[in-house]
């Protein structure tokens, strides 16, 4: 009988350099030699088909030959699952190699998905990066139609505050070490925060990026029979409407009930990032993604966006919900209508 080793001698194998952690490469040894036990972790079948017929009548050759079946593709799916897991491990592990997204809304995930590593490891949510990435989103989402223009303008005016607050502040390496500074210095008042302040700013912006998520969710579930104007308000129903007055809730709602088709949306989002977009200082390998998008028929490109458009959606909602619980964190709030 094969001796089962603990979860502790487990890790103790495979930390090979008694480092306290499991590196990409250890791990990677792990997955190999879990998916080549899998096989022999099944109990044998202990006799042949033929043995079996001539033991319970032919009536049961159809039955075994199920079973054994049915238990070779469980290991085969199992195998497939470890690699899997494996393989997403590495990618989410800091300094792995990732493809360059191929369309605009990949190149709006992207910023996000560079800070992924950094909170991760407990890092921090790096103020800088954070400035990119919504200056990065905000660029290339202007190519998506005059409805989105708002929130873009929106997006830019609050990272040039929070860019300025960061400034004054000595430039902290992470969102919360500039939050502490602002809360040291006086920022929240009884119930309202101050003006100019890049917990104000960044209250707002984590407003949009919910309501951005909500929107992008919608326009990637295929299967969904829902038109692209009712996603749209709900998601502007529950993250900016309680927060805006009379004059805003009277711009977005008309714009968003004219929100374009979930087809017409997605081709816009599949664009290969170009020069004109005007997206170099915000993004600079853009044209790696350009390069690596060029030989994609239309079909590639439009699975390849809808990939990107989920995975977009994962990388902000991670990055906010930090952000936001930082906000929460220090109470920093501020409920004034617009």
């Amino acid at each position: 009988m094969t001796q089962q080793l603990s979860t502790e001698q487990l890790f103790q194998k495979y930390d090979e350099d008694n480092s306290g952690l499991i590196d990409i490469d250890e791990f990677r040894k792990f997955v190999k030699d879990a998916s080549s036990g899998v096989f022999a972790a099944i109990p044998s079948f202990p006799a042949t088909v033929e043995e079996k017929v001539e033991q319970f009548g032919e009536w049961s050759k159809e039955r075994y030959e199920t079973a054994e079946s049915m238990a070779k593709d469980t290991a085969k799916s199992v195998i497939e699952r470890v690699s899997d897991l494996g393989a997403a491990a590495a990618a989410s592990m800091p300094g792995a190699a990732t493809a360059p997204p191929v369309t605009i809304v990949g190149g709006c995930g992207s910023g996000y998905k560079e800070l992924l590593p950094a909170i991760s490891t407990g890092k921090g949510v790096p103020v800088e990066g954070l400035i990119l990435a919504i200056e990065r989103q905000a660029a290339l989402t202007t190519q998506l139609g005059a409805f989105m223009q708002l929130i873009v303008k929106l997006d830019q005016a609050n990272m040039r505050t929070v860019r300025l607050a960061w400034e004054k502040h000595g430039r902290p390496a992470t969102v919360r070490e500039l939050l502490a500074a602002e809360v040291a210095e006086g920022v929240q008042e009884p119930t309202r925060l101050t003006e100019g302040s890049a917990a104000l700013s960044l209250l707002w912006s984590m407003r949009a990026k919910r309501f951005w998520t909500i929107v992008a969710d919608g326009f990637a579930d295929g299967d969904s029979a829902e038109p692209s104007s009712a996603f749209g308000i709900r998601a502007y129903a529950g993250e900016l409407e309680p927060y805006h007055g009379f004059i805003f809730r009277n711009t977005f709602r008309p714009a968003l009930r004219g929100l374009p088709s979930r087809k017409e949306m997605l081709g816009k989002m599949a664009l290969q990032p170009t020069a004109s977009m005007g997206i170099g200082g915000c993004w600079p390998n853009w044209e790696d993604s350009a390069s690596a998008g060029e030989s994609l028929s239309p079909e590639e490109r439009m699975a390849a966006c809808l990939v990107e458009l989920r995975e977009c959606s994962e990388a902000t909602k991670r990055v906010t919900d930090v952000v936001q619980a930082q906000l929460d964190e220090f109470g920093l709030r501020d409920d004034r209508k617009l």
